[in-house]
């Protein structure tokens, strides 16, 4: 029995060996293939990530613009409003005093667009800014009060300097 594993053995080894050095060939093919496909998929994905950036931008800009085609169309009809409102006001006018009043009306209205619109903008600094000037104002109160304490307890240690009171050493500077 032994001799005929031996043979077995002797006649197999090759057939094996060819087998398992075929095997591992194909395994370093299959790793560089792997690795090859991996780097694919980073550029892939990559640009992919490129494209939807781009798409992203792109209906960005196509939403503004309908928004700002909207804002137009809007405006149009205003315009219209405006002009038909504007000819039968000049019609209803009978005399220069009450255009007059009319202009003046028109004036005290946008200065109190004006004004709400600087209100609107400074309400929107003072609402960004004010909590970090807050925030700012307390941290430095907090270094200030760490200051003041430093130093009192500064003046109270060189008062009492080896047990002779400060007052003591001035007239001695003199």
């Amino acid at each position: 029995m032994h001799e005929m594993l031996d043979c077995w053995c002797k006649e197999n080894r090759k057939e094996k060996t060819a087998a398992i050095e075929a095997g591992e060939a194909t395994e370093a093919e299959l790793e560089a293939s792997l690795k090859e496909v991996a780097a694919k998929m980073a550029e892939i994905k990559t640009k992919r990530d490129a494209t939807q950036d781009e798409v992203d931008k792109d209906w960005a800009a196509l939403n503004e613009a309908k928004a700002e085609r909207e804002m137009d169309e809007i405006m149009k009809q205003h315009d219209q409003k405006f002009k038909s409102l504007n000819q039968r006001q000049k019609g209803s006018a009978k005399s220069v005093a009450s255009r007059c009043h009319q202009q003046e009306e028109e004036n005290m209205l946008m200065v109190f667009l004006y004004a709400w619109n600087t209100e609107t903008r400074e309400q929107l600094v003072v609402k960004n800014y004010g909590a970090k000037l807050d925030q700012k104002k307390q941290k430095l109160d907090a270094v200030q009060t760490m200051f003041r304490s430093f130093a009192n307890q500064l003046e109270q240690g060189i008062g009492n300097w080896r047990g002779i009171p400060f007052g003591s050493y001035a007239h001695r500077l003199d």
